[in-house]
């Protein structure tokens, strides 16, 4: 799943903020995506085989999120500038909290840890990096609601 939020936070670093990066996408979303909440039937042969017990289901993926980042001022990132947001990016041992934002308003956030960022390259020079963030359970957390 792509985000196309107005920024993120990480590693206690906003992405609009502290790192001057903007959301952009390269390819559009197009087609049927996936929705990470397919799920395994948890069950048992009969013992004779003509039916089945069925005792629940249970999750069969996680959530994985893909973040796709150009400069503020559209220019290319200098090598010392992708190391610098690939330290930030992968530089976490244990799972951290992606916190996704419109404005300045906090949406949702993503327990879990960034498990990949490749570079959009033209010619020789790096115009974008696209983030991949694997969560630890297939949904979101919010802040706590009030209806």
């Amino acid at each position: 799943m792509s985000s196309y939020h107005s920024s993120f936070s990480y590693n206690g670093e906003n992405s609009a903020k502290d790192r001057n990066l903007i959301i952009a996408s390269f390819e559009p979303d197009n087609g049927f995506k996936e929705t990470f909440l397919s799920v395994d039937v948890i069950q048992e042969d009969y013992y004779d085989g003509t039916k089945k017990y069925t005792y629940g289901s249970k999750y069969n993926t996680t959530s994985t999120i893909s973040i796709t980042v150009i400069k503020g001022n559209g220019g290319d990132f200098s090598l010392n500038e992708v190391r610098s947001h690939l330290k930030w990016l992968t530089g976490a041992r244990v799972d951290s909290w992606l916190d996704m934002y419109y404005g300045d308003k906090f949406q949702y956030s993503f327990l879990g840890r960034v498990t990949d960022v490749q570079q959009q390259k033209l010619d020789a020079r790096t115009i974008g990096l696209m983030i991949t963030f694997t969560s630890i359970s297939p949904w979101a957390y919010s802040a706590p609601q009030s209806f």
